[in-house]
């Protein structure tokens, strides 16, 4: 930008070139045009990088809104409603009243199902433990970790969650604290590879030193739990009920027909109903909490976008400035090629392959940078690698077409120099 402030002058009469060569000399000239060129190429590697990392967030965004968090977040009202110990002091009297207030919820209109976890999906709580197949209980060194969920009946019909195989959790299994519990397709796929997961057994240590054993009855799909950018650890699902202490579930999942919020002040007075003292809290949508785990990569979007475009913006104000002072610089030589027969298709091909040149040593040094930049930002990225070819080709492509249209206007005018004036000027 500031290689293109003295041309902004150009539509005065005083020709810079003559003032530089008078003040500086001919070296001091070169020298000149020397930094006024590295800063436009600066420019222009700038700008690209910049760009480079927009492109790699604009990807990775469309990846993030494209990934399948193993549930359907639309028309999914959650919230918490938590038990207190001193009221609820075993796992009998809380699995009595989840029960019946999953019962109440189910009676609303609007209400196509109703359930309840803990934790619940992208909520930030997590809850996790270790767990191996039978053949390796007895070695420590062979447990793996996997994200324990507690949930009561109808949960994965309430998310949509798509069963693999196998069947779902039912009322017999948390009315009777079975051991019976579902895996997601992770879990059976490293634990079990090439092998049917049904009716075999994995270990798990569930509040206490020696591990038990729990059967498989299903296969579910995986389910995002901590974030929508890693796949994350594979996941048991087991019955409140079997949890004890740990299983007490706090987090709903109601699926509306209507919109979610409006079902909110019946589900109210339901829990008020039953007791005056807990508060329905944490209050939202499901498309919220996807909304929010994408927060990130919007905001690394839009900010990397906004500095992106500015730099484009500058680069091309430096590039068309540059060009357009060469011109006027050389006004005299233009009038000499002109008047021994240069045709003007060749004084604009000049100038264009001049400005060109100054673009592409710009996108050769930004396209080192940016393999750079891309490496720093691997966390942030989704489904692509740093150095994702359509990004990379997507922006060069971009970024030759604003540098030929940055310089097609100063060619133009060199094609419009009058030989004899420049001759009688000099």
């Amino acid at each position: 930008f500031l290689a293109g402030l003295a041309p902004a002058y150009q539509g005065t009469r005083v020709d810079l070139s003559i003032q530089l060569r008078e003040r500086t000399g001919a070296e001091g000239l070169a020298g000149h045009g020397r930094l006024r060129n590295a800063l436009v190429i600066g420019e222009v590697a700038l700008s690209f990088v910049l760009l480079i990392g927009t492109g790699l967030m604009v990807r990775s965004f469309y990846e993030l809104t494209n990934i399948d968090p193993g549930y359907n977040p639309d028309n999914l009202l959650t919230f918490r409603v938590n038990l207190p110990i001193a009221r609820f002091p075993d796992p009998e009297s809380r699995s009595q009243f989840v029960l019946q207030l999953q019962e109440d919820i189910k009676a609303i209109p609007g209400v196509e199902n109703a359930s309840a976890t803990f934790p619940a999906p992208l909520s930030g709580t997590g809850f996790n433990g270790r767990y191996t197949t039978e053949a390796s209980a007895n070695d420590d060194t062979e447990y793996r970790q996997a994200d324990y969920r507690f949930v009561i009946p109808e949960y994965f019909e309430s998310m949509q969650t798509r069963l693999v195989m196998g069947r779902f959790n039912n009322l017999d299994d948390e009315q009777n604290a079975r051991p019976n519990v579902l895996v997601d397709r992770t879990l059976a796929e490293t634990a079990f590879p090439n092998d049917n997961p049904i009716g075999k057994q994995i270990w798990i240590r569930l509040g206490a030193p020696q591990p038990v054993p729990i059967t498989i009855v299903g296969v579910v799909e995986h389910q995002a739990n901590e974030s929508l950018h890693e796949s994350g650890r594979e996941t048991i699902f087991l019955p409140s009920k079997y949890g004890g202490v740990f299983g007490g579930v706090n987090s709903w999942m109601i699926r509306t027909s209507v919109p979610p919020l409006s079902v909110l002040p019946q589900i109210k007075n339901l829990v008020s109903g039953m007791d005056k003292d807990l508060p329905v809290a944490r209050v939202s949508t499901m498309a919220d909490y996807v909304d929010t785990a994408m927060a990130p990569t919007r905001f690394a979007m839009r900010l990397i976008g906004a500095f992106g475009i500015s730099a484009l913006v500058l680069a091309s104000i430096g590039l068309y400035a540059v060009l357009a002072y060469l011109v006027r610089q050389r006004r005299s030589e233009i009038g000499v090629r002109l008047s021994f027969g240069a045709k003007p298709a060749h004084i604009f091909k000049l100038f264009l392959k001049q400005g060109l040149l100054l673009a592409f040593m710009g996108l050769g040094v930004g396209i080192v940078a940016a393999l750079g930049l891309g490496q720093s930002m691997s966390s942030l990225l989704v489904g692509i690698t740093a150095v994702d070819p359509m990004t990379y080709m997507s922006i060069a492509t971009l970024f030759v077409l604003v540098a030929i249209a940055a310089c097609l206007f100063p060619a133009w005018r060199a094609t419009r120099v009058d030989p004899m004036e420049v001759l009688r000027y000099e």
